[in-house]
């Protein structure tokens, strides 16, 4: 590459950033032989790819075209997500998102799937007793008399 006057080292010997050295070049692009073109892009992209360099070179101005609408893109882009994390939605989303962190600090998720899993089984019971006796209506005569026996004694005086 130092024969068409481009370095891919620094003063210090280091390689450079690879975009510093592609801005450079594509600058440059018009200003070379298209042999010099060609002997670029294979020694920078080896001889399956460099058709795809040349085409980024020969069309460089779009290329740095293209950047700055990008760059300019996400500085709106930004700006716009700064007053959106400014808004009450944003906060409210903030918001539940500690919650939910809170909760998964506070409850193992296994604890509560044997609370429930137990809750499950003695609701299931209860049903199963209630449909035994014969019904709601049975249920609560059953449990009134057995109330009522029970405290029959309290109740009196």
């Amino acid at each position: 590459m130092l024969e068409v006057g481009f370095s891919v080292l620094d003063a210090s010997g280091h390689l450079r950033d690879t975009g510093d050295v592609l801005d450079e070049i594509g600058a440059k692009w018009n200003t070379l032989s298209r042999e010099q073109q060609i002997y670029l892009a294979r020694t920078m992209a080896g001889q399956r790819q460099y058709n795809n360099l040349l085409a980024l070179f020969e069309n460089w101005s779009r290329y740095s075209d293209l950047v700055t609408v990008s760059m300019n893109s996400q500085g709106a882009t930004m700006e716009k997500n700064e007053r959106y994390l400014d808004s009450l939605a944003a906060k409210l989303e903030q918001f539940g998102a500690s919650q939910e962190r809170v909760k998964s600090a506070l409850i193992d998720e296994n604890d509560l799937k044997g609370v429930v899993e137990f809750g499950t089984g003695f609701v299931n019971i209860f049903g199963s007793l209630i449909e035994g006796i014969g019904g709601g209506k049975n249920a609560l005569l059953a449990l009134g008399s057995i109330f009522t026996s029970v405290f029959s004694g309290t109740i009196a005086k």
